[in-house]
């Protein structure tokens, strides 16, 4: 195991200008931290649009970041930076809970990533069985055995855990029996079963729902192609695929089934439109939890390597070389990981979006809503476009898409349709 030395002359963490930098850093990221996932709780809990089976894991997922803002950051940071010569102020009772929430969150989190993953993949892939089993019933009993098990298998680190006294100066430590090997045995083990094996089981099950979502030629393309009526086909003429614009491709088939009234084909394009309109919103859902993953993974890793390396080398370390400084800056980054989704889901999730975007306009109508998408406003802003409107004119009914798609099921075939460009 490493051992750390002062080298004569002092750490280079108790320099100020060291010193100042990374508090400024730590309480930067504990504000954003704790404000974030408070935030993110507040709009999926009180807003009816939010309350989805993926959000209730990423609720659960934002309460166990929110955890390690109230439980960590700040007592990380007078533990590393704070004090000088690592000094603990803050009692033997935060002691323990920092070193227990510190190893606990990181496998809630890994674990709550690992069921929306199976949850999505078990949705895309094997629509019938999901309807069956994909209950709330199912996902609070998972959630309820992730937290059991995080909580559970890191109890030694709660246990082991105590504050030294030395003189004036106390220290945060664990107190283990042949701490060498024990160390060892468990970076080694928490860094394979809450590291490498989720992520290779996320990074398989992603991959198996983007070959259905991003290959399946059937919703893959935007514009398809597509032939005329049955009755052509039927009458002998060579009615070869062509690609065309989304509207003009729907105008288009619309007025050749209004014309040859097929009103079987008529119904097949509204539950196409629908099934093209589910599978792009299912891509969006995955591309948010792609980037929730990936983040994950980046920034716990330098963590989990600074821990390996220290725990299987023997090389002695001095604090006043910059190697001192990697300890800070792999915790930020581990905070980081607990920091950055919700800021994911502000920029990535439409649907989170709007739901600020009412929850504000509701309690605070004063407020401008430019944060929501600032480029959006900018664009409506300064490049606004006048629409056109191309209307398929039917006796005794006016529509609009979403309308016609709607009474579509019903069997209707007169509709009046405006497409926005």
């Amino acid at each position: 195991m490493a051992n750390w030395s002062y080298c004569d002359d002092g750490s280079l963490l108790d320099q100020p200008a060291v010193r100042y930098t990374f508090m400024c850093l730590y309480l930067l990221i504990f504000a954003l931290c704790l404000l974030g996932n408070l935030f993110t709780i507040w709009v999926i809990c009180f807003h009816r649009s939010m309350r989805t089976s993926t959000n209730f894991f990423l609720a659960q997922l934002a309460f166990a970041d929110l955890l390690v803002s109230v439980f960590c950051i700040c007592q990380n940071m007078f533990h590393v930076v704070g004090t000088e010569n690592a000094n603990w102020p803050l009692g033997a009772v935060l002691c323990k809970l920092y070193v227990y929430v510190l190893h606990m969150v990181p496998c809630t989190s890994i674990g709550i990533l690992v069921c929306v993953s199976l949850e999505k993949y078990i949705a895309v892939l094997h629509p019938l069985l999901g309807l069956k089993i994909l209950r709330r019933k199912l996902r609070v009993t998972m959630t309820l055995m992730i937290w059991a098990i995080s909580l559970l298998v890191n109890l030694p680190y709660y246990f082991n855990t105590t504050m030294k006294t030395y003189s004036h100066l106390s220290a945060c430590t664990r107190d283990m029996t042949s701490e060498t090997h024990v160390a060892r045995f468990m970076v080694t083990i928490s860094f394979v079963m809450y590291y490498c094996l989720p992520l290779a089981a996320i990074a398989f099950l992603y991959t198996r729902i983007g070959v259905v979502l991003w290959t399946n030629d059937m919703y893959n393309s935007p514009s398809i192609a597509f032939r005329h009526t049955s009755d052509s086909i039927e009458s002998g003429v060579n009615t070869k695929p062509f690609i065309m614009s989304e509207d003009e491709q729907f105008a288009t088939i619309v007025s050749n089934v209004l014309e040859n009234n097929q009103q079987e084909n008529l119904l097949k394009l509204a539950q196409n439109a629908r099934s093209k309109k589910v599978v792009e919103s299912r891509k969006k859902v995955v591309r948010l939890l792609i980037a929730v993953v990936c983040s994950f993974a980046i920034f716990t890793l330098p963590h989990h390597a600074r821990l390996l390396y220290l725990t299987w080398t023997n090389n002695p370390l001095c604090n006043n070389s910059p190697a001192a400084l990697l300890q800070p800056i792999t915790y930020l980054l581990l905070f980081c990981s607990s920091t950055i989704n919700p800021i994911l889901y502000a920029y990535l999730s439409r649907r989170f979006r709007e739901a600020v975007n009412d929850i504000i306009k509701k309690n605070c109508p004063g407020l401008l809503l430019i944060w929501c998408n600032p480029m959006e406003w900018v664009r409506r802003c300064c490049f606004r476009r006048k629409s056109t409107t191309v209307s398929l004119h039917v006796p005794r009914l006016k529509a609009s898409f979403s309308e016609f798609l709607d009474l579509s099921g019903t069997g209707s075939t007169r509709t009046h349709i405006f497409i926005n460009k």
